[in-house]
């Protein structure tokens, strides 16, 4: 208690002098009394500086909880998109999309991939910020948190077999050989599943899964015998 009484450079002195012992002996025994009890002094002198490092960055930590809470954030200027095969009418259509985005100062970039089924990956593991979906697929992948913007078109489902080969219904596709689409790609669970209830199984049939131009090229040269399609009516006459 008597030493905090003393004015700081007589404190000061106090301390240096009374360090000297411990420090010939190799500083290993204890500290004197004085220098121990010197201890609070500094502590008081600290705490009466602590205001003026804390009220500003309290009022600095307000400021930046209104600004965030008032202010939207700003939207990223680059923007990746996700699409079908190159050529396909997704991947078209993300052509015309990025056209309109550069003359707004926005950058698309373009992921062309297999189709609906690996967006919705792609998107749900974040790879991909937005990506054009075939309707009736998100079963097919996980979508917690996704958001659809709204429906752009109906898309009609083709099934083409050769002429050779007349059909009354699906049932008389069992035991054939047929294309249903990639993995990844929207077609494939919406064709295999019109399949399954017509009676048409892996377990008595092929399923093939081909991309669409190795499709077409494999129907017209008779290496299968039907091929599943989906696409865009635009996309038809223009693809």
């Amino acid at each position: 208690e008597k030493v905090l009484s003393l004015p700081p450079t007589i404190g000061r002195a106090v301390l240096r002098s009374s360090l000297r012992p411990a420090v010939k002996q190799g500083g290993n025994g204890p500290l004197p009394d004085v220098v121990q009890m010197l201890g609070p002094v500094s502590q008081d002198l600290d705490l009466r500086k602590l205001p003026y490092l804390v009220v500003p960055g309290v009022a600095l930590a307000m400021v930046l909880f209104a600004l965030t809470r008032l202010i939207e954030p700003l939207p990223p200027r680059v923007i990746t998109l996700s699409t079908g095969r190159e050529g396909g009418a997704y991947h078209l259509f993300a052509r015309e999309y990025r056209k309109l985005a550069v003359a707004d100062g926005f950058t698309v970039e373009i992921q062309p991939g297999a189709g609906s089924v690996e967006t919705l990956k792609r998107l749900a593991s974040g790879q991909s910020m937005t990506g054009f979906v075939q309707g009736g697929t998100a079963e097919a992948a996980p979508t917690p948190g996704l958001l659809s913007l709204g429906s752009l078109y109906y898309e009609p489902v083709w099934l083409f077999h050769r002429k050779n080969q007349p059909l009354n219904g699906l049932n008389d596709l069992r035991g054939r050989r047929i294309q249903v689409g990639e993995e990844g790609s929207g077609i494939r669970p919406l064709a295999v599943r019109l399949l399954r209830d017509s009676g048409v199984t892996e377990q008595n049939s092929t399923l093939l899964a081909l991309p669409s131009e190795a499709a077409a090229a494999a129907l017209a040269a008779g290496r299968i015998d039907a091929a599943f399609f989906i696409m865009a009516p635009w996309c038809a006459s223009s693809c």
